[in-house]
């Protein structure tokens, strides 16, 4: 989840650096993929200058994550990534 300026704040370091900034998402934004339920994980889309590229999910299994949010403390270890 990022914060409304990150967006801004990327794209003006990018030009402060002279650096070519894109972004990256899933359908369905964060809410959709944490709460995701026998489903199949969003398609990706992403920018490529003033183009927006869509990769679909083509594959795969229909599987739940609901793993939001990260039940530790211990900040070495606290992601919402079910993955350890």
């Amino acid at each position: 989840m990022d914060w409304p300026v990150t967006e801004s704040y990327i794209e003006e370091v990018g030009k402060l650096y002279n650096i070519q900034t894109s972004f990256q998402w899933r359908a369905g934004g964060i809410h959709n993929e944490l709460m995701r339920k026998d489903s199949l994980t969003g398609d990706v889309y992403y920018t490529d200058g003033n183009q927006i590229i869509h990769l679909p999910t083509k594959s795969g299994k229909n599987n739940t994550r609901l793993k939001w949010p990260a039940m530790s403390a211990d900040l070495r270890i606290r992601w919402c990534s079910p993955y350890v």
